[in-house]
């Protein structure tokens, strides 16, 4: 923890490794990035999605994470749980060492009955504080 701010106006601030949330928009090559890439380069902390061929997250509690977080209409968001989630499954397993990276298309909010995608990015931010987001956009060629 480091001190921050004046004696008048004390606080501290935690510091901790950055998170890089990978918000796969629909046919961009999410699932490539997440097997192909993330999952298999050896100084990514990768969470998920798609940590090998069977597996989806590194922590069980993650799809309950996201599903609170693009899911809830505002009268059922319970932050402080989604919250609590986010500590648990992810942020307390942060690496100092390593690229610290969750990914999920769901995240990118392009499905029917996900809350908007502005108040995902919203809950994203509150949940996790500091992060830093990945998104990747695909030229879609007719043929």
């Amino acid at each position: 923890m480091r001190r921050r701010g004046t004696a008048r106006e004390s606080c501290f601030v935690s510091i901790r490794p950055p998170l890089y949330i990978h918000v796969g928009l629909r046919k961009a090559a999410s699932t490539t990035l997440q097997k192909g890439l993330f999952a298999k380069m050896p100084g990514v902390n990768h969470f998920g999605m798609w940590l090998d061929e069977t597996t989806r997250f590194g922590d069980a509690r993650i799809p309950e994470l996201i599903h609170r977080i693009i899911l809830s209409d505002g009268v059922n968001y319970d932050r402080a749980a989604a919250r609590d989630l986010a500590e648990a499954a992810v942020l307390a397993k942060l690496s100092p060492t390593r690229i610290n990276i969750l990914s999920d298309e769901k995240l990118g909010g392009f499905w029917r009955g996900y809350a908007d995608r502005r108040l995902i990015a919203e809950r994203l931010k509150d949940v996790f504080g500091n992060i830093r987001i990945i998104v990747m956009v695909r030229e879609q060629i007719e043929a």
